[in-house]
Formats: C-alpha cells, structure tokens, sequence
C-alpha cells in the first residue's frame, strides 16, 4: 500500500539578527553557505531526498527575496 507523503511546513522567515554582518541583506534562509549554495538549496534538497514533493514555506522577512 502506497502512502501519499503530506506536504511539510518550513519556517523560513528568519531575520537573522545574531548574524548582523553577514546577514545585513538577505535573510537567513538565503545565507550562502559553501561553493555558492544557499542554506535553502541544502534544506530543500534534503526534504526531496527525504520524499516531500510539497513544501510550504512561511516566509515573513524579506519574503520577497525567497520567492524570487
């Protein structure tokens, strides 16, 4: 029997305010990380590797610059 995998929720809002410096434009859900990849490209490549085919992201600072 095959099960339907839900969509999963991510908080991905963050204002990054401990990263200050290094944050001041983007927020921290787009903090690279290494070899220009971003916090999200590794997250949202783990959760497809995991089996979500839906991800909802909440999105509250500089939402803008995610959805892009």
């Amino acid at each position: 029997m095959l099960v339907e995998v839900p969509p999963i929720l991510v908080l991905a809002g963050g204002k990054a305010s401990r990263l200050k410096e290094l944050a001041a434009d983007r927020p921290k859900y787009l903090m690279p990380v290494s070899d220009s990849k971003t916090f999200a490209d590794f997250h949202l490549a783990w959760l497809k590797k995991l089996g979500f085919k839906k991800v909802i992201l909440r999105i509250g600072y500089q939402g803008e610059k995610i959805r892009q």
